[in-house]
């Protein structure tokens, strides 16, 4: 019988760092391949090629990208020679790892070219090893989809933080929420710590309930600010500074 995982703070450490490089790595190597089908594209329109034939391959050839294990992303659709599709990549910069939306418009009737990037949330190391403490996990593949589930709602969360004055806000994700702050730079959200459900306070219980009020939170193309300005405002404490509380030394516990 195999022992059940126990995932102490010197382990999360390391982990910790070994999500981070993966995760970075997957992003690059997609990020990558997606410019090389984009370029071989380019050239294939120069030449003449068919636009609803160069769609379909260069839709066909994203389509595969963005469902490899460790990215997160869709194809939009629109006509049969234009689309659209967005992925999520995270980066390393000043120690954090920074989470962007990378979204591309393709028209094979107009000029190719690379998708835009879009900074929305940035998290700290501390954050991706208490997701790997609490969740009581080895997998990357967990983490990662406790952050991705949170990256398209962070813009609209940060910018009606930004207008009701909050200085703390919770994320929710799959399993638990994840505790933001103002990032230093905007339009970033610092993610600061990660908290299961089952161990949430009264107050962070009442947000997250409210929260759930908003149908499809964090889908893509969705603009929910007005509605989380006025979730915000109800709870006036999200304007004191977040204080993390003492923490457990080791296995899932609450912040």
């Amino acid at each position: 019988m195999t022992a059940p995982t126990f995932v102490n703070d010197s382990l999360a450490k390391g982990l910790s760092k070994q999500s981070i490089e993966y995760l970075v790595m997957a992003a690059r190597m997609c990020s990558d391949a997606i410019d090389d089908n984009i370029l071989d594209a380019i050239r294939a329109q120069r030449a003449g090629k068919s636009p609803a034939k160069l769609a379909n391959q260069l839709q066909a050839g994203i389509a595969r990208l963005i469902a490899r294990p460790g990215i997160h992303g869709r194809l939009v659709p629109g006509t049969a020679r234009s689309f659209g599709y967005f992925y999520v990549t995270p980066e390393v910069k000043n120690d954090h790892l920074v989470f962007s939306v990378a979204i591309g418009l393709v028209n094979t009737r107009a000029r190719l070219g690379q998708p835009s990037i879009y900074p929305v949330v940035e998290i700290t190391r501390h954050s991706v090893e208490r997701l790997h403490q609490r969740l009581n996990t080895t997998e990357f593949g967990q983490v990662y989809f406790e952050i991705v589930t949170i990256t398209l709602m962070a813009l609209d969360m940060h910018q009606a933080a930004k207008q009701t004055g909050s200085r703390q806000w919770a994320l929710p994700s799959r399993r638990g929420i994840f505790v933001a702050v103002p990032g230093e730079t905007a339009p970033l959200s610092t993610l600061v710590t990660w908290i299961s459900y089952d161990h949430l306070s009264s107050k962070w219980s009442r947000l997250v309930a409210d929260l759930r009020e908003i149908p499809q939170l964090g889908e893509f193309g969705t603009n929910h600010k007005p509605r989380l300005v006025d979730i915000l405002s109800r709870h006036s404490w999200l304007q004191e500074r977040y204080e993390a509380h003492p923490e457990p030394s080791a296995g899932p516990g609450k912040s």
